[in-house]
């Protein structure tokens, strides 16, 4: 009978802490969720993968690492969150020709095509393999955020022109809202519930 006990408690208490983890982790009271986009992996959580197909390339797979290549512009990318955000920094980790413009943005009516793009600075460079990462920040307030989504925007004019090419080696994102507070709780929960 002692046994009896202590398993009820077990599946009792099991589903109601798996339960508050995923709720904590759903709501994010920090304000900020970091994550990076494998291009080794097909699908993940969060981010749809580069379209259309035939302006970017089948993932190539090498020995250390997997990289995309964007032969037509602009392509598109989804990001799939579980509540809205006010702010992005991307960082992309790519290989392109020094004169080659990359502009990166978010969808503000994708429909009737306005974006609203970011400002890139290139923070780090790598010569053995000629990578360079860009970091853009994106202003989400008057972002669509439809079904859960993000609608991203990947422009680099002229490359079908130039018959260049850019490789992308790497995709990592941090949203970013005001962490939740006394002040914001109600708010957030209506938020969250509103979705």
């Amino acid at each position: 009978m002692k046994y009896y006990k202590t398993i009820r408690v077990v599946f009792v208490l099991v589903p109601v802490l798996v339960f508050g983890y995923f709720s904590y982790k759903y709501v994010n009271p920090s304000g900020v969720l970091e994550f990076e986009y494998d291009f080794c992996r097909e699908t993940t959580p969060y981010v749809s993968g580069l379209t259309p197909k035939g302006r970017v390339l089948d993932i190539e797979k090498t020995k250390t690492r997997c990289e995309q290549r964007m032969v037509i512009d602009p392509v598109y990318f989804d990001v799939r969150l579980p509540q809205s955000y006010r702010k992005v920094i991307l960082d992309t980790e790519v290989e392109k020709s020094v004169e080659q413009k990359l502009r990166i943005g978010v969808g503000v009516n994708p429909d009737n095509w306005k974006w609203e793009f970011g400002e890139n600075m290139k923070t780090s460079e790598n010569e053995n393999i000629k990578t360079r990462t860009y970091r853009t920040t994106i202003d989400l307030t008057d972002a669509k955020f439809e079904n859960n989504r993000y609608r991203f925007i990947i422009s680099a004019p002229g490359l079908d022109i130039s018959g260049e090419s850019i490789v992308f080696r790497g995709l990592k994102f941090k949203f970013e809202k005001p962490p939740l507070t006394a002040e914001n709780f109600i708010s957030r929960i209506r938020s969250l519930m509103n979705m």
